[in-house]
């Protein structure tokens, strides 16, 4: 039933994007969830990802799409002081290819953190060049970055649960690090705690113990 209901909103959304074409490239990567492509929307270099057979990288797909979708919203609605615009990627929406939805990106890197980690000695040189700093500075400019996308996505209530070289693009046109894979995210700002009492309510005891439900 849940790929059933996935299944129709992607169709709802694909019905939508009909009118722009993607046009799928080379494989960039391919994990146990999904494959992502170089690709062109309407002529334009982005970066698309379709799901792998299954219903649990169903269920990692519709995530990632509808975080994603969150994050442009609430950007666009001015909830949260933008301090770096590229700290996570241009995400442009839903698009259909080869008879399979994809999620499309703008492309703004080719490589990840982990990649140029995972080249030694040239990498560090390729990415202090790539984030405009110099060597002595690398793993502090690094961790800024990093941290300026996490307060970035929390500020917007998103919370993305994997945070690892991998998933954090190189960006080098803006010299920065995009954060990149929502698939594991939680999207927290709609959440409303209730455990016991009604909002609103003091607990009738002080101490230490679990809420009671009524008192």
């Amino acid at each position: 039933e849940m790929l059933m209901l996935i299944g129709v909103c992607w169709l709802i959304t694909a019905a939508v994007s009909a009118a722009r074409h993607l046009e799928l490239g080379g494989a960039i990567g391919e994990g146990s969830f999904g494959a992502v492509y170089r690709a062109r929307l309407d002529g334009a270099p982005c970066v698309a990802k379709r799901a792998a057979a299954g219903e649990r990288a169903a269920q990692f797909f519709e995530t990632e799409a509808h975080v994603n979708r969150q994050l442009v919203r609430r950007r666009a609605g001015g909830g949260s002081a933008v301090l770096r615009p590229s700290c996570i990627a241009s995400y442009i929406g839903e698009f259909e290819a080869s008879g399979q939805l994809h999620l499309v990106w703008e492309r703004c890197g080719e490589a990840t953190l982990g990649e140029y980690l995972e080249r030694g000695d040239e990498g560090r040189v390729e990415l202090t060049a790539a984030l405009g700093c110099v060597a002595s500075e690398l793993p502090r400019r690094t961790l800024q970055l990093v941290l300026e996308a996490l307060a970035h996505i929390h500020s917007l209530g998103v919370v993305h649960r994997d945070v690892k070289p991998h998933n954090l693009l190189v960006d080098t046109r803006g010299r920065t690090l995009a954060l990149i894979d929502f698939g594991s995210a939680c999207d927290v700002a709609g959440w409303v705690v209730q455990r016991g009492l009604e909002a609103g309510r003091v607990p009738c005891s002080v101490l230490r113990r679990p809420l009671e439900s009524r008192c």
